[in-house]
């Protein structure tokens, strides 16, 4: 019987143990958690008498993978959309909050137009903006996605427009993003980043859903899935994965060793090169090239009759100075209707604008900075409850040259048949690139 035990029970180590399954239906897999619970960065609280996330909130639909793993766990009819107004979304600039220009990609504009009324940039800004469709192509050295940005519209547009969206997606310094994961459709484009844009492909799909009870309906399924035996372990942290025979051995602290035919390192990078150290010196070190930020999600429960602004959410540029990244309205992005009539909503924090805050402060210290952050533009009383999730080294920094470092850890990983890596850091953010991943692992063992 093939045994394939998967290091990690996060969305990534659930999915593989899924898409595993169903691959090679009589195996034996075995999911090893470090943690008291599945679900990794995957986690939906109950507040204010509704769903409300801790980590990510949507999945990006479109996929065949997605499409495969919700329609095999029956979750494809609790699927829904964000309310009809969620694309709304305001940014903070002076003190006061304007409303995110329509139709841009990123920050980026895809018209001219596009940014003739928005109050976010000057006339000096827009004119600077409108230089883009006649500078001259420059030459193809590689920059930064705020480099990039700021040669070809200035840098108020990176600034008070790419930043801000970027900042908030990544949690990371847009000086030292890479254009390849986060303006892939970019790719191979020289000029005028506006042109380029409008003649660029969209990924076709259906757009961002969730499960209506939640993300962490996902989860539940995932390891219903898995059953009451030892399918899932918990609390199992495994310290190394070594090669034994034809197969592997993966020592599990403090309960043994497990030796399988096939393992799946689902966890992230700098994780990745500590267990895979012994088994091969430059599969880790590639692995601890790629860099990784702490983030925080603080979340605010406000008296009912709070009033917020009519949008579903807030971009804060580093301009600003302050310490939230971004905020959600969650009651506005879901059209949720709260059983207390209590108003939330969802700060992060962290990331690369300030790296050491998360694995420093307290939870209150963290939950009066954002207050006083959110303050500064909303005029919100004191909050019934908060609370803060903490996501310690789990937020990929995809910095300049990522695809080349990933390449090399897949090139490193090929060597060793039965090996498989799954994680957000190898594909950008998201839980579609997680379980698109996880498809290649069944695909994979289907191969034999």
């Amino acid at each position: 019987m093939t045994h394939v035990v998967v290091v990690g029970g996060g969305i990534s180590g659930l999915a593989s143990a899924h898409f595993a399954r169903r691959a090679r239906p009589g195996a034996r897999v075995t999911v090893l958690e470090g943690s008291p619970r599945a679900g990794g960065n995957v986690r939906t609280l109950r507040r204010g008498g509704m769903p409300v996330e801790a980590g990510p909130d949507t999945i990006v639909m479109g996929r065949p993978e997605v499409g495969a793993l919700l329609d095999g766990l029956g979750l494809t009819p609790s699927m829904v959309a964000p309310a009809a107004g969620a694309g709304r979304v305001l940014v903070a600039h002076g003190g006061a909050l304007s409303v995110f220009p329509d139709g841009l990609v990123f920050g980026v504009p895809t018209r001219p137009r596009q940014l003739a009324t928005t109050r976010l940039l000057s006339l000096r800004g827009k004119a600077r903006a409108a230089l883009d469709l006649v500078l001259p192509s420059g030459d193809d050295a590689p920059r930064s996605v705020g480099a990039l940005v700021e040669r070809r519209l200035g840098r108020e547009v990176k600034e008070r427009l790419v930043e801000p969206m970027l900042g908030g997606v990544f949690a990371a310094d847009v000086d030292r993003l890479d254009p390849a994961v986060a303006l892939p459709m970019l790719e191979g484009k020289r000029g005028s980043l506006i042109r380029a844009l409008a003649g660029a492909r969209r990924p076709s799909g259906g757009g961002l859903r969730a499960p209506a009870e939640g993300m962490s309906a996902l989860v539940d399924a995932l390891v219903r899935e898995l059953g009451d035996g030892d399918g899932l372990r918990l609390q199992q942290r495994a310290s190394r994965v070594r090669r034994s025979g034809a197969g592997y051995v993966v020592t599990v602290a403090g309960a043994g060793e497990l030796a399988c035919d096939h393992v799946v390192v689902a966890v992230p990078p700098a994780a990745c090169a500590v267990l895979t150290a012994e088994l091969d010196g430059e599969l880790s070190a590639a692995a601890s090239a790629l860099s990784a930020a702490s983030t925080a999600t603080v979340l605010l429960v406000f008296p009912p009759g709070t009033r917020l602004p009519d949008a579903s959410g807030v971009l804060v540029p580093r301009t600003e100075g302050r310490t939230v990244l971004a905020a959600t309205f969650v009651n506005a992005k879901w059209a949720r209707p709260s059983d207390t009539g209590e108003v939330v909503v969802r700060a992060f924090v962290g990331g690369a604008r300030s790296p050491a805050l998360v694995e420093e402060s307290d939870d209150d210290a963290l939950v009066a900075r954002s207050l006083a952050d959110l303050r500064a533009y909303l005029p919100l009383p004191a909050p019934t409850r908060a609370d803060v999730v903490r996501f310690v080294g789990a937020t990929p920094q995809p910095e300049l040259g990522h695809r080349e470092r990933v390449a090399r850890v897949r090139a490193a990983a090929a060597r060793h048949p039965g090996l498989s890596l799954v994680s957000a850091a190898y594909e950008g953010p998201g839980i579609a690139g997680c379980v698109a991943q996880a498809a290649r692992v069944g695909a994979a063992l289907e191969r034999g």
